[in-house]
């Protein structure tokens, strides 16, 4: 149907569109924080077994085949701009990346689900959500109370881990799900990409190896110095 200038889609009407960025990834927000947070759950409990090497394996798979997918898009991008297309060169591309994903299928057929409604009493979100068959390797219970996605108790084992890493990957967000770079013990929930660390104490012991940090912190010394006298008369200190 048109209506004056404007098409208007069936989608307009069952579907609308979000108004900006951020209620774009606020409707996804709640799903990915909560994939988030029992694939890191799970993940630092069954550090060691043969499950764990299994996802990383899983993981790594998903990471080189999303890294390979946004390299296809943006050749295609350039592309296009230029006006040229190197059709053999985009067949080769296809070809390699059609056989990542067949690598990363063979890993993840081994797994078997049925589809579950999930009902969060917290956030009043009701859900379809995917649900082992046969769970398998550690099994970790969270308490969903808080998440949207998650109900008020949840059982974790390797099977929802790997659908919860799968859709942080299709969503560009497995960077949420992050090993913490000073000490590669913990794994840590990354809201931000700029976040590494599983604690202060590793942040800091990051930090530390810059040579810019000791000169940094005693600027800092030096300003809270300057500043506490004023800082003390106003009562703040």
């Amino acid at each position: 149907m048109v209506t004056g200038k404007r098409r208007i889609w069936l989608a307009d009407k069952t579907a609308p569109q979000p108004k900006t960025g951020t209620e774009l990834r606020q409707r996804i927000r709640s799903q990915s924080f909560s994939d988030a947070v029992l694939a890191v759950e799970w993940l630092n409990a069954a550090k060691g077994t043969a499950a764990y090497r299994h996802v990383l394996d899983v993981r790594r798979g998903l990471e080189e085949l999303r890294a390979g997918i946004d390299r296809f898009s943006r050749a295609q991008a350039t592309m296009r701009a230029s006006g040229v297309i190197k059709v053999r060169e985009q067949e080769r591309d296809i070809a390699e990346l059609t056989a990542r994903h067949d690598k990363l299928d063979a890993l993840m057929r081994e797994y078997s689900f049925h589809p579950e409604m999930i009902y969060s009493f917290a956030s009043g979100i009701w859900a379809l959500d995917m649900v082992p068959k046969h769970p398998r390797g550690r099994q970790v219970v969270l308490h969903g109370q808080g998440f949207a996605f998650l109900p008020r108790r949840v059982q974790v084992s390797e099977p929802v881990v790997i659908v919860a890493l799968a859709r942080l990957a299709a969503n560009h967000e497995l960077y949420k799900v992050r090993l913490c770079e000073t000490c590669g013990e913990r794994w840590r929930v990354s809201e931000r990409q700029l976040d590494r660390f599983c604690s202060p104490k590793c942040r800091e012991a990051f930090h530390s190896k810059s040579p810019e940090y000791h000169e940094r912190k005693a600027a800092n010394q030096r300003r809270y110095r300057a500043n506490l006298p004023r800082a003390q008369k106003l009562g703040l200190a």
